[in-house]
């Protein structure tokens, strides 16, 4: 995931033609990035996966769409941390589901923050144990035959979010939208929130932006944050990964000072 970058681009799909995987299995934004690369150059696929598994970042609209577009495949989404529970797994039917294989996941009282028990971790014992992470649960049974309890939606870390200066949490879906409805000229995004009323906004960009872009960023950030809030667009060459891999489209900074 580290060498992802359009220089690389070719010999990763040099060596996805070669190897026809049956299946892709990594990062939504790696998956994500490959196939912008291959949607924008127009490169031909010489393979079709019979599914492609995400995992460790939150599956966002808009990253279904493209990769199943480009991939011709089903994506099913998943869900894990290094706790051992919860285990969330997309079923045939669409559903996700969370598998007690692993351990228990409950869900804290007027929270979507969960409380994790492993069946896993023999070392040191996890028993309700708060990860946070969010995830909303959802009644009934699927369709699939599978008796696992189902979840509405994997909400992911309870730092995925940014605040606006009166206290209400902009989500990271939300924020996706931002640069839904503008050309395709914004290769990458990250929202970084560094203080109550401030959010710099990171962009990397190519020739076809333009200046009064800056404009609809900033009204489309405002609609969204209130008059209170000051934003800064910083254009730069490449917005990095972190240690683990995963690219951030958010980072809450300021909330993070707050809870140490």
């Amino acid at each position: 995931t580290f060498h992802i970058n359009e220089k690389n681009m070719p010999f990763y799909i040099n060596d996805l033609n070669k190897f026809k995987p049956e299946v892709i299995n990594g990062f939504v934004s790696a998956i994500y990035e490959v196939a912008k690369y291959i949607k924008s150059s127009k490169v031909n696929l010489e393979f079709t996966p019979k599914a492609i598994f995400t995992t460790s970042e939150t599956l966002l609209d808009f990253h279904r769409i493209l990769i199943e577009q480009v991939f011709g495949t089903h994506i099913y989404n998943q869900y894990a941390s290094a706790e051992g529970a919860p285990f969330i797994t997309e079923c045939l039917k669409g559903e996700l589901h969370y598998n007690l294989d692993t351990g228990v996941i409950e869900q804290k009282i007027n929270s979507d923050s969960i409380l994790v028990t492993s069946f896993t971790t023999h070392g040191t014992p996890l028993i309700r144990y708060d990860i946070g992470d969010q995830v909303k649960f959802k009644c009934g049974e699927c369709s699939c035959g599978s008796k696992h309890p189902l979840v509405e939606e994997i909400k992911g870390r309870m730092v995925d979010y940014l605040e606006s200066f009166d206290g209400n949490k902009v989500s990271l879906s939300h924020l996706a939208d931002v640069i839904k409805g503008m050309p395709s000229c914004i290769k990458k995004v990250q929202f970084v929130q560094t203080k109550k009323n401030l959010i710099i906004i990171k962009i990397v960009v190519d020739t076809n932006y333009i200046k009064e872009y800056d404009k609809y960023l900033i009204d489309s950030m405002t609609y969204r944050f209130g008059m209170l809030t000051d934003f800064i667009i910083e254009k730069v060459s490449e917005i990095p990964r972190e240690k683990s891999g995963k690219y951030l489209l958010i980072k809450n900074e300021y909330l993070k000072n707050k809870q140490i």
